[in-house]
């Protein structure tokens, strides 16, 4: 995951982070530590 991907499945808006890691293919935790490094 980088942040590219990460900041398009956000603004597309209305997934929840645990959607966010399903697609994505990483952990909640991951998503979140990234959101925060942002």
């Amino acid at each position: 995951m980088d942040d590219r991907q990460l900041l398009a499945k956000l603004g597309a808006g209305g997934l929840s982070g645990d959607a966010l890691a399903h697609e994505l293919g990483v952990t909640r935790a991951a998503i979140w530590k990234r959101i925060q490094g942002l």
